[in-house]
């Protein structure tokens, strides 16, 4: 994912993140793997 290779926070990072917002380049199955490799814990609410 392009994320990967950018710096957190850095200007390219938060620009990405603003692209995100609006025009989606993965799907949500695609984020979710990514937020996994990133060691978050997906939990589904009751």
């Amino acid at each position: 994912m392009i994320m990967n290779k950018k710096e957190q926070d850095s200007e390219d990072y938060n620009d990405l993140r603003e692209i995100c917002k609006e025009n989606c380049l993965h799907t949500t199955y695609e984020f979710h793997h990514w937020l996994i490799e990133k060691g978050y814990l997906l939990v589904r609410p009751e």
